[in-house]
């Protein structure tokens, strides 16, 4: 990794060395909503964001882009240690650190007891979305301990539904509790409160870094799936449906049966349940036949 590469220093903001105009680039989760479609002569699309221009994209990825970032750091300060090349080594560590430190000064919501959803130019944007869970959930976290447990907290009460996490919480102005209409309907509505299955899991990561592998939280977690285990004989049968509507009865739409959605369950139970299983010594599922029912239907 170049070490001209570092995104986030003391003065808290992006640093961008070349951003290309031209650049397709995918949705993140997003806080205004208008239309930026654009087309080639042959109707291939070239640019897809309904949630603002590319200037506005760039400071709504800076959050996981930096909990990213700062984890690679980590691995590399740690890879460095393991060949004795220990001035790359401190290097790393000194850059994680600044890291670190200026993203709490920066997320921090004091008010709310949470992490900021966006900075930008014009000042922070309180919106609780799933997306500061990954400031918890890697392998390491961002945030001194109780404010872990903080951000678990927030997450736990707005977005955690039966079937996954609410993509934004439920009396926000832009909270789209629906998916239904035409595609631009549609496309507002899957970051604007869309519950999605996948985000159980960095949920369910960071759950088990704040609160620790007992007994009891590992047993908590692995009750978390019962509602997609049922999920299984609804929809299309034996997969994941991609989303689920924001409020009850948590209607499936979007893809009937959705790779990451399947991936991400197969992955906590086969590894991080398991692992955890294995610290609090805990029987995994509440039935044998339950377990296998979901790790085997959804491969299929």
């Amino acid at each position: 990794m170049p070490r001209r590469s570092r995104l986030l220093g003391s003065g808290r903001e992006l640093q961008h060395r070349e951003a290309r105009r031209d650049q397709p680039h995918g949705r993140v989760h997003g806080s205004r909503r208008s239309v930026h479609r654009v087309h080639d002569d042959h109707g291939r699309l070239l640019r897809d964001n309904v949630y603002g221009t590319i200037d506005e994209d760039v400071w709504r990825r800076d959050f996981t882009v930096n909990a990213l970032y700062y984890n690679a750091l980590k691995l590399m300060e740690q890879w460095a240690n393991s060949l004795n090349e220990r001035d790359d080594a401190a290097a790393y560590g000194r850059d994680s650190a600044v890291v670190k430190r200026s993203f709490e000064a920066g997320f921090w919501n004091e008010e709310r007891k949470c992490l900021y959803d966006v900075l930008t130019p014009t000042g922070p944007d309180s919106k609780l979305r799933p997306n500061q869970l990954f400031a918890v959930s890697l392998p390491f976290p961002l945030l001194a301990p109780a404010k872990r447990v903080a951000v678990v907290r927030a997450a736990e009460a707005a977005l955690l539904t039966p079937l996954g996490l609410r993509t934004l919480a439920p009396g926000d102005p832009g909270y789209l509790p629906h998916y239904r209409g035409g595609v631009v309907e549609r496309d507002s509505a899957y970051h604007q409160g869309a519950v999605w299955p996948w985000l159980l899991g960095p949920f369910i990561r960071a759950y088990l870094r704040a609160f620790g592998n007992s007994a009891a939280n590992v047993a908590h977690c692995r009750s978390l799936l019962r509602g997609l285990e049922d999920h299984l004989a609804d929809a299309c049968l034996g997969t994941i449906s991609e989303i689920f509507e924001a409020e009850p009865p948590y209607r499936p739409v979007g893809a009937p049966a959705q790779a990451w959605s399947v991936a991400e369950m197969l992955h906590l139970l086969r590894v991080d349940l398991a692992t955890a299983q294995q610290t609090a010594e805990l029987p995994l599922s509440r039935s044998g036949a339950k377990t296998s029912e979901l790790s085997s239907g959804a491969a299929r």
